[in-house]
């Protein structure tokens, strides 16, 4: 039996929130799944046969410019106590609320449909989201350089690099 007897998913606008709800089942049977959605999303007849209880939000995007309507939800978060929550997609704002959700096993699934844990704490989270972004900053001053710094052969010295190597036949 497993030792998870509430589990929480945080439905951002998408697909597979089914197959999505059948693995949650699969890894924990016993489990109170809630599923927490936007008051414009039903659920189709398969998700809702998959989810015990539906908590409906009344926005569906939580801006970092507006915090008062994401202080809300993350305590309507918190009241649920969640031993696992699962957010559909790995965004940054989405490893946030979960970091933020008290739930002892925040999670998330990958693009490739792997469930991934994250960090359970607010510093946590925001260095991993930190460590993220500039991984990716990175990526993009490298190419950039590779770009930018790439000798490329005048035409003069093409005709030099051509005689070197393997000729085509010219029309």
């Amino acid at each position: 039996m497993s030792e998870v007897k509430k589990a929480g998913v945080f439905y951002s606008d998408g697909s597979g929130l089914a197959a999505r709800l059948q693995e949650l089942r699969r890894r924990h049977p016993e489990a109170h799944v809630t599923v927490i959605t936007p008051q414009h999303h039903s659920l189709n007849e398969l998700e809702a046969s998959l989810a015990d209880a539906v908590l409906e939000q009344p926005h569906a995007h939580y801006p970092i410019r507006e915090p008062g309507r994401l202080r809300d939800l993350v305590r309507q978060i918190r009241a649920e106590r969640f031993d696992v929550f699962v957010t559909m997609y790995p965004s940054p704002r989405l490893r946030l609320i979960a970091s933020m959700s008290g739930a002892r096993r925040p999670q998330c699934w990958t693009y490739e449909s792997r469930i991934i844990p994250l960090a359970r704490t607010l510093p946590g989270a925001v260095l991993a989201i930190a460590g993220r972004a500039l991984k990716g900053r990175l990526s993009y001053l490298y190419w950039w350089c590779r770009v930018r710094f790439h000798r490329v052969p005048m035409p003069g010295e093409v005709d030099k690099l051509d005689r070197t190597g393997p000729r085509l036949p010219r029309r």
